[in-house]
């Protein structure tokens, strides 16, 4: 009796630590995965608080579109001591593009996902620096990104830039294609800001 006991104790040990080693090794890629996806969140919602911090903002006095480009038009220009260059978030704190041309008391922001538009990006939450170009109708192409890189459908993507005292959230991953025969992957990307629902915009200042 004492043996029958013991080797039921000893199967019910084996199917315990049977089960304990299934598990884990089907949950270790889930726990990555709620990791990452926590990193990502932190970062965005971090952020948003930062944007708190920015001083300077600027209404919407028209939403344009010319040859497949998208516009700003803001109320701000040179007698406010707005200057090209500078970048223009919205109230959540995505990137909506830059200031390219100046007026007196206006500015014109030129949509940071309109074709020939450049930026240097970072993809979380690799933390990864990209190039990050625009394609038109608020799209965007991530370049030089490795093949070898675990880069997801849903990761973030920040503009990268060393005069700006916060990260700039740009855009989110929509598309990745891996190519066998390329040392790197196509991925593509969707602008986080919607320009022609914005009503106001926030101007951030360099670092000097």
């Amino acid at each position: 009796m004492a043996k029958k006991y013991l080797f039921i104790l000893l199967s019910l040990s084996l199917l315990t630590r049977f089960a304990f080693f299934s598990y884990t090794a089907e949950t270790v890629f889930e726990l990555d995965r709620l990791r990452a996806e926590n990193t990502r969140l932190k970062n965005l919602l971090g952020f948003k608080a930062e944007i708190k911090e920015v001083p300077r903002g600027a209404r919407v006095l028209l939403y344009m579109q010319e040859l497949g480009k998208e516009f700003l038009l803001i109320d701000q220009g040179m007698s406010s001591g707005i200057f090209e260059g500078m970048r223009v978030v919205d109230s959540q704190g995505f990137f909506v593009g830059t200031v390219r041309e100046l007026g007196e008391t206006t500015a014109k922001v030129v949509i940071g996902s309109n074709l020939q538009e450049t930026h240097d990006g970072e993809l979380l939450p690799l933390g990864v620096r990209v190039i990050v170009k625009g394609r038109g109708a608020r799209t965007l192409a991530l370049e030089l990104v490795q093949s070898d890189l675990p880069v997801r459908e849903g990761d973030f993507v920040t503009l990268f830039a060393r005069d700006l005292s916060r990260s700039v959230m740009m855009a989110e991953v929509t598309r990745v294609r891996r190519e066998v025969s390329s040392a790197f992957q196509t991925v593509s990307a969707v602008l986080l800001a919607r320009p022609d629902s914005l009503r106001e915009v926030y101007l951030l200042e360099p670092v000097k």
